[in-house]
């Protein structure tokens, strides 16, 4: 069976993200407009939630972060980040109606609907569609105006939407797997044609002469990381919290894949 995933509570990162930029229950507070004690409340149940102390702090002063503290702060501000985006795109300008987005397959399997939720209880007067999809075919239809808003994986550089964030793929596989040495072919598991991630691995493979074979294909990222985790074959995926039990496969004469960016782009009008 797979592991049981707890959605995280908006308010309770943004609380996180704000504590630590600014180093102070106190400080934190004023930010988000609650007192010190809330704060310390919110934040003592998002550690519970995850069973983790997340900051080191003493009579109410932080003093800095866990190692988990630390490994959750990136995802804490994208959830954030993205939270915030979807907002300034879709609530302001649309009191009401029906909002079509998009939005790439595996992000329904991390923290994405737990986002989504929380959109959706503060702004009830939006009826929210959601696309699920590869990220070639979600930029085309954000481009045709079939999309209202779509957030999909784009290569650094490529001037679209505005970037949300930035991941860095990283090679990783089972504890019983390793890379195939000599002129064995690497074998893969991938996400399906259209996704970045996917691009990303065979143009780094292609590039270093190594030869591959496609050994899985699944759109969906607990899919993808059983498939790793029992042995089918590797992947380049981003880190974090759910490839924590993956081996770290970087170094060992693969050649790296690279960064992908998280992209939301605002359809046309008229599609």
């Amino acid at each position: 069976m797979g592991m049981i995933m707890t959605c995280l509570d908006l308010d309770s990162l943004k609380i996180f993200v704000a504590v630590v930029e600014a180093s102070s229950f106190s400080r934190a507070a004023e930010m988000v407009g609650r007192t010190q004690p809330a704060v310390s409340r919110q934040l003592l149940r998002l550690e519970q939630s995850l069973g983790k102390t997340l900051i080191l702090r003493r009579q109410g002063s932080v003093l800095g972060l866990t190692d988990d503290g630390r490994e959750l702060l990136p995802y804490a501000r994208k959830i954030v980040d993205l939270n915030d985006a979807a907002y300034r795109a879709v609530a302001q300008p649309m009191a009401l109606g029906r909002v079509r987005l998009g939005v790439p397959a595996d992000f329904m399997d991390t923290a994405f609907p737990g986002v989504l939720r929380a959109f959706q209880h503060a702004h009830g007067g939006i009826e929210l569609e959601v696309v699920s999809d590869v990220s070639e075919r979600l930029r085309e239809r954000v481009r045709q105006g079939l999309l209202d808003l779509a957030f999909f994986k784009s290569l650094p550089g490529r001037g679209e939407g505005t970037v949300v964030s930035r991941q860095v793929l990283r090679w990783v596989g089972g504890a019983s797997g390793g890379v195939p040495t000599g002129e064995e072919a690497v074998p893969l598991v991938l996400f399906p044609e259209g996704c970045v991630f996917r691009a990303r691995i065979l143009a780094a493979l292609e590039a270093s002469g190594r030869c591959w074979r496609v050994a899985y294909v699944c759109p969906s990222f607990e899919s993808v990381l059983a498939a790793i985790r029992s042995g089918l074959g590797i992947g380049a995926l981003p880190a974090g919290p759910m490839t924590r039990d993956l081996v770290d496969l970087d170094g060992n004469g693969l050649p790296a894949p690279g960064d992908v960016d998280i992209v939301m782009q605002i359809g046309r009008e008229g599609g």
